[in-house]
């Protein structure tokens, strides 16, 4: 293979060894090291390395993305290519070797095949078992949300298996840690209850939630010879990419594991470790270069202008109290950042938005290339932000991960036609419902003709619409007919529905949308990202259909009408895995974790208001805790206000330098001194930042 012209003298190394050689590279963020990777997955096939004996290995779905595009690149099937995460080997080879497990596991009816849970379905179980529990005062202490409570027991039942602690090494490590109030004790004791009752509900209904199936894959089937030798035999050529973010049980099996690969690449990313609150283990990944003695170090950062170098060189010196070169220059400095003091939010965003459209139309920034940052992304900000680009003439798009579909306003409205075409569920609409509904459908987001329609067409108490026919022509005329036109034809379309035998409500949801509410005339005929939440909506209902078939019987009006309330109560429903493509010419509004643990560079970055102290506070968390829960934390050791002050910084300047790393040409920091509560705020992140400029600025007189 003819090597690439623009080619780094790491990444030429890399490429000029032999084969089979196992290599390790570790650099920062932006350094080229996946890019060594592909290129030397691509020598890898050219050479004849059958596809089907590569393992590509990440600790997420979108790692492997850019592999599957170097594949294209060298002319190959990426189909055939294994690209997965070792949850989906954990899943596959407990698909493949139930019959072997189950006999050294309590399941019910051995032989009896398991069925595999998601996130939502597992949560939707778990609450079949927790909610009786809480009438019985179980987590009396705290305030909570059911779906944010479900969420945390299922952490620590994936924490256990994860970290290789058992539950009950899980409450201890928690009680330990605790100083304060003896009733938090009480809450960790009720967690682990509702933990130990949901596992052995999924033994007597043969259900493997992501712990269980992690649990089994690591400590009995990956040490069972039959599986071992199977994966073993069947894959000869590794990449593990971003190995940082995964945690110590899958760098175990790893390192057991890389003995039988011909050829590896393992690939650190230095700058990386931002999943933390899922068990990553940053600190020891590196111990896996133990294994390859080819080491690399990239110490390059491409596609950086000096400016932004400058920036992050001095970042990262503050942070190891080192001083800055001599001839480290404050002008160049000053030229990759802007600050943007307003008094108010609506300030804020209006300047951003005047900043975009300057720089797409005078300085040859593409809007894909814009990035817009914030601990994280309401409905308010994104609705106030995507209005205004798109007065401009300009589009914005985000990515939620942990967003509920109950959250979402296109799923609301596709539930709320759902309700209306299944009477037999006996699930009441409210006025608001179909209002908000139609707006979002029928009246292209007028509010006050979507009012006026609502309380004129729709009977809540026959769960029906009235013909617009029958409403006053005076009143017709004010509602227009056109608005009439696609009213009549919705509700046609779901007297016509109504009159067939009910379908499963995913193919409900797709044949309403696909014959009817994507048709020109309807908002949604180009709406993408309405869209992308209904294809979500789609998913997640499947998955719920297919755990719970025996449950329901394959009866469409049960499982929908189960599906609709599980929605209602909040439980995450089907969190996308997928991230936005980054290829579109959308500009992007992302919290700032999304941001960094996905695939995203950028040339232009703008800091949301870096004074809000949710850039580094952690979530309530009252019944996990993260940091405590690692295998790297002291069993007895109490977690003070001073370690959390310590992580705090820790990982503010861990968040800056990865931002920094994804970011091209320029930052600009977006601060409003007050909040939508109308407080002064300074977080710690701005005090960091004014700190290091002003120490700087110092310095440099």
């Amino acid at each position: 293979m003819q090597l690439p012209t623009s080619i780094l003298h790491e990444q030429e190394e890399v490429l000029t060894l032999p084969e089979p050689s196992k290599i390790y590279i570790c650099g920062n963020a932006s350094s080229g090291k996946t890019t060594a990777a592909s290129l030397r997955l691509q020598q890898w096939i050219n050479q004849g390395v059958i596809a089907e004996r590569i393992l590509i290995l990440g600790p997420q779905r979108s790692s492997t993305k850019p592999y599957q595009q170097a594949i294209l690149q060298a002319g190959q099937n990426p189909a055939g290519v294994t690209s997965i995460t070792m949850g989906g080997i954990a899943r596959r080879m407990c698909q493949l070797f139930w019959p072997i497990f189950q006999a050294a596991y309590p399941f019910a009816k051995p032989g009896k095949q398991p069925t595999f849970l998601t996130l939502e379905t597992a949560q939707y179980f778990l609450s079949q078992i927790v909610d009786p529990l809480l009438d019985e005062g179980f987590f009396s202490s705290i305030t909570i949300d059911r779906n944010r409570l479900y969420s945390q027991i299922l952490d620590n039942l994936n924490k256990s298996a994860l970290s290789g602690l058992s539950l009950d090494e899980i409450t201890q490590r928690l009680i330990n840690a605790w100083v304060g109030e003896e009733s938090q004790i009480n809450v960790y004791k009720d967690a682990q209850q509702c933990a130990e009752k949901f596992r052995a509900y999924c033994f007597e209904n043969h259900l493997l939630d992501y712990s269980l199936q992690m649990e089994i894959f690591a400590h009995f089937l990956w040490q069972h010879s039959l599986c071992r030798d199977y994966l073993t035999q069947q894959y000869t050529h590794l990449i593990y990419d971003n190995l940082e973010e995964d945690p110590p049980v899958i760098h175990k099996i790893v390192q057991e594991w890389l003995p039988a690969f011909d050829s590896c690449i393992l690939v650190h990313d230095l700058s990386g470790g931002f999943r933390l609150f899922m068990g990553a283990d940053p600190i020891h990944a590196g111990d896996l270069k133990s294994d390859c003695p080819n080491q690399f170090h990239f110490s390059s950062t491409l596609q950086q202008e000096e400016p932004i170098k400058a920036i992050h060189q001095l970042i990262e010196h503050r942070q190891n109290k080192m001083q800055l070169p001599k001839s480290y220059s404050m002008d160049l400095l000053r030229s990759g950042y802007d600050v943007s003091i307003h008094k108010f939010i609506p300030q804020m965003l209006d300047w951003i938005t005047d900043t975009i459209v300057d720089q797409i139309k005078n300085n040859d920034i593409q809007p894909g290339e814009i990035a817009i940052l914030s601990p994280f992304v309401s409905d308010a900000l994104f609705f106030s932000l995507a209005n205004r680009l798109e007065s401009k003439g300009y589009s914005l798009t985000t990515h939620r991960p942990s967003r509920s579909l109950k959250d979402e306003p296109a799923a609301r409205m596709m539930l709320t036609y759902a309700r209306l075409a299944h009477p037999q569920w006996q699930l009441p609409v409210t006025q608001h419902a179909i209002r908000v509904a139609f707006m979002q459908t029928l009246t292209d987001n007028n509010l006050l003709t979507a009012d006026r329609l609502s309380r004129i067409i729709y009977n809540p108490y026959k769960n029906i619409l009235n013909p617009f026919s029958a409403i006053k022509p005076d009143i017709q005329e004010l509602i227009t007919y056109q608005v009439g036109e696609r009213v009549e034809a919705l509700r046609d379309w779901l007297e016509t529905y109504q009159q067939n035998e009910p379908l499963f409500l995913d193919s409900f949801v797709g044949k309403l949308f696909g014959e009817l509410l994507s048709q020109p005339g309807y908002s949604l005929h180009d709406d993408f990202n309405s869209s992308t939440v209904l294809a979500r909506l789609m998913t997640s209902i499947k998955n719920f259909r297919w755990v719970n078939q025996n449950l329901f019987a394959d009866d469409p009006a049960q499982v929908g009408k189960a599906y609709v309330e599980m929605v209602e109560r909040g439980i995450l429903a089907a969190s996308s895995y997928e991230e936005i493509n980054t290829e579109q010419q959308q500009i992007l509004l992302l919290p700032a974790y999304t941001y960094l643990s996905g695939g995203y560079q950028s040339k232009i970055q703008f800091w949301l208001d870096p004074g809000n102290p949710a850039w580094s506070e952690r979530l309530y968390q009252p019944l996990t805790h993260p940091y405590v829960l690692s295998p790297n934390w002291p069993m007895n050791k109490p977690w003070t206000q001073l370690d959390e002050q310590q992580h705090q910084t820790q990982m503010l300047y861990r968040i800056i330098n990865g931002l920094l790393l994804k970011c091209s040409q320029k930052v600009y920091f977006c601060i409003a001194r007050m909040n939508e509560q109308g407080q002064e705020i300074k977080g710690p992140m701005l005090a960091i930042l004014q700190d290091i400029f002003r120490a700087a600025a110092e310095e440099m007189k």
